[in-house]
């Protein structure tokens, strides 16, 4: 019979993870990074004019489209401006800060929803893609430390 025997030493684990929690107890680098990465998807979704999962917004009304100076939703270009994200060591906040643009996402009796803010499967992987990266930096970080 063959044993394979692993020895662990929960005191050297404990105090990696310890030292793993103390480098990656902030999410604002990799949120930060998300951000941005979101607000590019989103400027080329009003480029584009389509929602967060690649399907086209409903085409304007002919007497819209008879009186539109722009596109679909950008008419001045505030609300496409407005977008924003904020990154704190524990929170994170994406949308679009224009007013008006509760009345897009929903629909109204008149008008139809035209989605700009929402996830797909690329932003969430996106995401975890970055978190990974900072975790394994961090982990990175902490062995050089232990070396010294």
């Amino acid at each position: 019979m063959f044993d394979l025997t692993i020895d662990a030493n929960i005191k050297d684990f404990k105090s990696f993870m310890n030292n793993l929690k103390t480098q990656t107890s902030t999410i604002k680098t990799p949120m930060s990074n998300w951000g941005e990465y979101l607000k590019q998807q989103t400027n080329n979704q009003f480029k584009q004019g389509k929602d967060p999962t690649g399907h086209p917004w409903k085409p304007l009304a002919p007497a819209t489209l008879r009186n539109k100076k722009g596109t679909i939703l950008v008419e001045t270009g505030v609300m496409k401006k407005s977008v924003y994200y904020e990154a704190s060591a524990r929170t994170f906040q994406f949308g679009i800060k224009d007013p008006k643009y509760q009345f897009h996402h929903f629909g109204t009796s008149r008008m139809p929803a035209r989605v700009v803010i929402g996830m797909n499967d690329e932003r969430i992987n996106k995401r975890n893609e970055l978190i990974i990266a900072h975790i394994r930096r961090a982990k990175a970080k902490s062995r050089r430390k232990k070396k010294k």
